[in-house]
C-alpha cells in the first residue's frame, strides 16, 4: 500500500470541496436585469393621522401563532458496511498481530 503525503492529501481535500462548490451550466439561471429608471416620477401623497390615543382607548392585541408546515421527512442512507482484509485478498477478520 501506498504512503500518501500529506501535501497529496490536502491536495485531493481541496479538488474534491472545489467540485462540490461549482454548479453545472444548465443548472444555473440568468440574472433578472432592472429595468432602466424612468425620467418621470410618481407625485408623493401625504397622509394625515389621527389623533393619539390615550392608554385606556388603546385596544389589547392578541397574539396568535401563525400555523407551522411539519418538513416532509428525509430519506437517510444506511451507513456504509465495512469489509475488512484478512492479507490474502478475501474477506475476514481484522488481526491486529
Amino acid at each position: 500500500m501506498r504512503r500518501v503525503t500529506g501535501r497529496a492529501a490536502l491536495l485531493f481535500l481541496l479538488l474534491c470541496l472545489a467540485a462540490c462548490q461549482t454548479t453545472p451550466a444548465e443548472e444555473t439561471t440568468p440574472e433578472p436585469t432592472a429595468a432602466p429608471p424612468t425620467a418621470t416620477t410618481a407625485p408623493t401623497a401625504t397622509a394625515t393621522l389621527p389623533p393619539t390615543a390615550t392608554a385606556t382607548e388603546m385596544p389589547t392585541a392578541t397574539a396568535t401563532a401563525a400555523p407551522t408546515e411539519t418538513p416532509a421527512p428525509t430519506e437517510t442512507a444506511a451507513p456504509p458496511t465495512l469489509i475488512y482484509l484478512n492479507g490474502h485478498g478475501g474477506a475476514g477478520h481484522l488481526n491486529w498481530t
